[in-house]
């Protein structure tokens, strides 16, 4: 199994897999954001098919409750595994090197940090859960001589446990009272763990200094007791930063004499920064990336297509269109055409089922049009049920069918029908209703089509403002688009108007249809606004017929905003081409000069 059909397999398992520079504990990617995100499955070939990375897992809730328990030392994992031998025979496990890594699911959140078996007093290692990381067999360790490999693989399962069955606490037990440093004792009879070191050794800086200590005393008393009270103690530079804060703090000292510690007027630890260790540094590593390495990333804006150069894997497209725009027509064809494989418009497909979620056709209205095909693929699933985006148990229902079928595409038809939200004028209902799906598109590796009725001003034109709630619905959408239909004798021609995140996103694709299952691509532009000779040209064309029109009734004949349509009429009039005819109301008319 090669890492990235190694990473793919445990995003199957609901993991969240990131890359791990060989030899090292350090993703090869920005990964902050996927310690409460899922991973976009689209974004694993990127990862893992370039060089030889290797490979961990993110813990927590965000793969499926994954909990780690990384054991220091084989003994201890020993005397655990004798003390748990029901759950120790069930859990994957792997060697880490030097020591184990057991695995388990969590039904609950639990945070991370040191654990100690029952009744000891020693930790017997980390225990990963929320925001980590752990790295997998068969990355290689730093040590050559050590190697890391599964003993038992997780393909067969992982238990799903309480905390209080894993027979372990966290935290060493307080078995003396803890006495602060404001009472004049240097935390004696504490032992201080993780999360509390830096502040507390600030504390204890504060009163060595108020004793008269200063310099190179003060940094001796306080590695003292970060060595004899914090565990593990705080690295050294951090300690020096501390002292000098305090010392600073008091005035006119002067600096330390730490060989190699650099003093100057900007001291380089301030005692309200976080200072990161070695488990920050690794939490923390590659969210920022040099230019070199930037560009070094591939760019993921588009991955696979479902429909070449019109459909991407993960995006969330909402197509607005009139009612009775024959939209609904036009994606039954794309969806018959993904489902079955064969070209769409001229362009290729990636053959997948496709999910149909029809909330406002009946059965028989939906049947009327599928009827039209003389071998429909089976693998086009259809729901009646009022599933609704915004609704957790629903979306999760729309989930489990993306993995049962193995679908790449998701039609929803309508959008006003599948949210319980009042109106979507409000940004964060828009976003709250949309983002969800969004977000399943990326996780999931799918493609979702949206409908969405458009308002009723024709007068704007077939442009993406005549979507109803259009500000707020879009920003959450990958691309929109408008579809616009004009019927002759014998055929439609559509203008499909897209605007959105990439190139392919953006322009004007012409489709002429002869039929409900016939469509043809006859022209594709690259931008959503004709020029002006081609403007000038259109409104020429609407006035060959010799009758005199108002400049609304020419925009909606073309399809164009009336303003852009006004503009152009003003100097089509300077230029000789257009004279006025009267008025109509309070509009002015215009025809073709003779």
């Amino acid at each position: 199994m090669t890492t990235l059909e190694l990473a793919q397999a445990l995003h199957g398992l609901g993991w969240n897999p990131v890359p791990i520079t060989q030899r090292s504990k350090a993703p090869t990617v920005g990964w902050m954001t996927y310690q409460t995100e899922r991973i976009p499955y689209n974004l694993l070939e990127d990862w893992f098919s370039k060089g030889d990375p290797g490979i961990g897992v993110i813990t927590g809730a965000v793969s499926d409750g994954l909990a780690v328990l990384d054991f220091d030392d084989p003994g201890e994992y020993i005397r655990w595994a004798n003390a748990n031998p029901s759950l120790s025979e069930r859990a994957p496990c792997a060697k880490s090197g030097r020591g184990v890594h057991v695995f388990v699911k969590l039904n609950a959140k639990r945070e991370s940090g040191k654990f100690y078996l029952l009744g000891s007093e020693s930790p017997a290692g980390d225990f990963l859960s929320e925001r980590k990381l752990c790295v997998l067999p068969p990355t290689l360790h730093p040590d050559s001589s050590l190697v890391r490999t599964w003993v038992r693989e997780p393909w067969s399962g992982v238990p799903t446990v309480e905390f209080g069955e894993l027979g372990i606490q966290l935290g060493k037990p307080a078995s003396t009272s803890i006495l602060r440093p404001n009472k004049g004792q240097l935390l004696e009879g504490l032992s201080v763990n993780e999360g509390e070191r830096h502040n507390s050794l600030v504390s204890v800086a504060a009163v060595l200094r108020n004793r008269g200590l200063a310099g190179d005393a003060l940094l001796g008393e306080l590695q003292q007791v970060n060595s004899d009270r914090c565990s593990p103690p705080l690295p050294l530079k951090e300690v020096e930063g501390i002292a000098y804060w305090a010392d600073k703090k008091d005035g006119g000292h002067p600096p330390f004499t730490i060989p190699g510690m650099m003093i100057d007027s900007n001291p380089a630890y301030h005692p309200h920064t976080e200072i990161l260790g070695d488990d920050e540094a690794e939490r923390y590593e590659g969210i920022f990336l040099n230019m070199s390495d930037y560009f070094k990333q591939a760019d993921t804006t588009v991955c696979d297509w479902v429909i070449e150069d019109l459909l991407p894997r993960g995006y969330l497209w909402v197509l607005g269109g009139d009612s009775k725009s024959g939209k609904s027509v036009f994606l039954t064809a794309l969806s018959v055409a993904v489902a079955s494989g064969s070209d769409f418009l001229g362009k290729a497909v990636t053959t997948s089922p496709v999910l149909w979620l029809a909330l406002e056709e009946s059965a028989g209205e939906r049947r009327e049009i599928l009827q039209h095909y003389t071998d429909l693929p089976d693998n086009i699933f259809t729901t009646h049920e009022k599933l609704r985006i915004d609704r957790e148990e629903d979306l999760a229902a729309i989930r489990y069918w993306v993995r049962k079928s193995g679908a790449r595409l998701i039609i929803i038809d309508p959008l006003y029908a599948a949210h319980g939200a009042e109106s979507l004028w409000d940004g964060t209902a828009a976003r709250r209703v949309l983002q969800p799906l969004k977000d399943l598109c990326a996780t999931e590796g799918v493609a979702a089509i949206v409908l969405h009725h458009i308002t009723k001003n024709k007068a704007a034109g077939a442009s993406r403002e005549r979507i109803a709630d259009s500000n707020q619905i879009l920003a959450s959408a990958s691309m929109d688009g408008v579809f616009v239909s004009e019927v002759f004798e014998d055929y439609r021609e559509n203008r499909l108007h897209l605007r959105g995140r990439g190139s392919f996103a953006n322009g004007v694709w012409t489709i002429r249809s002869e039929g409900i299952t016939h469509f043809e691509l006859t022209a594709c532009g690259t931008t959503g606004k004709p020029s002006k000779d081609e403007t000038d040209r259109r409104i020429l064309e609407a006035l060959e017929d010799g009758e005199s029109k108002t400049a609304d009734q020419i925009a909606d004949l073309i399809d164009l905003k009336v303003t852009t349509t006004r503009n152009r009429i003003t100097v089509l009039k300077k230029e000789g081409e257009i004279v006025e005819d009267g008025t109509e109301g309070r509009s002015k008319r215009y025809r073709k000069a003779a």
